[in-house]
């Protein structure tokens, strides 16, 4: 207790409703305190690409927003042309998933199907015969949105955990069947990771599409949130549109990307769960 509430000569110490007011008032301000110390921290950390032990993720979840970002947008994909709905599966991002944020379907992918969907209605062939790379495709769902809106050919590549590249065929094959595709769509996946030899999905693509040897789109939603992959990003972007640039017909890919503006607390979550294990 402070020194102010001992009275002298006595046994007990006496506080007032004023002097407890004032103890507690100074316990919260220090509690606030360690809460920012201990963001702030954890901030550096994410900054300088350290990986995290699992007592520094707990603490860090026991301080941020009791109602963290994990909703998933699925029920916002616009509807198709034809009135269906595009099916996505989408376990959220989370610990028990261990698929890292790829797992979760977020608001700059649901604008980007808007934005498409626009595309559609006022031109309904604006995708017909296209072919479609999406670079971080996590759940596939613009992807899989593009082709239901027309595209012939959609690779699906993320550099995430094999467990992501499952969940994008499964939503595939979801589609597929529920007959939100064309019959005779052409739609893969792989494991790419940015900044590697772009061979690799130029193969893919003549191995499926004999006529086309470069892509006509490369989308992604929400890849730029971690500034440490915005060089490999750029320079698998950049190779892309060499490539088709090279071509006899100049076919140069259109780059379609969306981002999202998150506060630091955001920031500080993604870079925790990094370390996750394989899934």
């Amino acid at each position: 207790l402070p020194r102010s509430c001992v009275q002298p000569g006595a046994k007990k110490a006496i506080c007032t409703s004023s002097q407890r007011t004032t103890a507690d008032a100074r316990k919260e301000k220090w509690k606030q305190h360690w809460h920012a110390c201990v963001i702030i921290l954890l901030a550096i950390s994410v900054t300088t690409g350290c990986r995290h032990s699992a007592r520094c993720k707990l603490a860090f979840r026991a301080f941020r927003d009791p109602h963290p970002i994990t909703k998933n947008f699925h029920d916002e994909i616009p509807l198709l042309p034809s009135g269906h709905q595009v099916q996505i599966e989408a376990p959220g991002w989370s610990r028990w998933t261990r698929l890292g944020t790829g797992a979760q379907l977020w608001p700059a992918a649901v604008s980007m199907c808007h934005w498409l969907c626009d595309q559609s209605a006022h031109s309904p062939t604006f995708l017909k015969d296209a072919a479609v790379l999406e670079l971080g495709a996590g759940t596939g769902a613009v992807g899989i949105f593009m082709a239901a809106l027309g595209a012939e050919y959609v690779l699906l590549s993320d550099g995430g955990k094999p467990g992501l590249l499952r969940l994008a065929a499964d939503n595939l094959k979801t589609n597929l069947d529920a007959g939100n595709l064309h019959p005779c769509v052409q739609a893969s996946t792989m494991h790419y990771v940015w900044g590697q030899h772009i061979s690799v999905l130029q193969t893919e693509l003549r191995t499926v599409l004999h006529t086309k040897s470069s892509y006509d789109w490369i989308v992604g939603a929400d890849l730029t949130y971690y500034i440490q992959q915005h060089g490999a990003l750029c320079d698998t972007i950049k190779s892309l549109l060499e490539l088709g640039a090279e071509l006899p017909s100049r076919n140069l890919p259109r780059v379609l990307l969306s981002h999202q503006h998150r506060p630091m607390q955001s920031l500080l979550a993604f870079g925790l769960d990094f370390s996750t294990d394989d899934a």
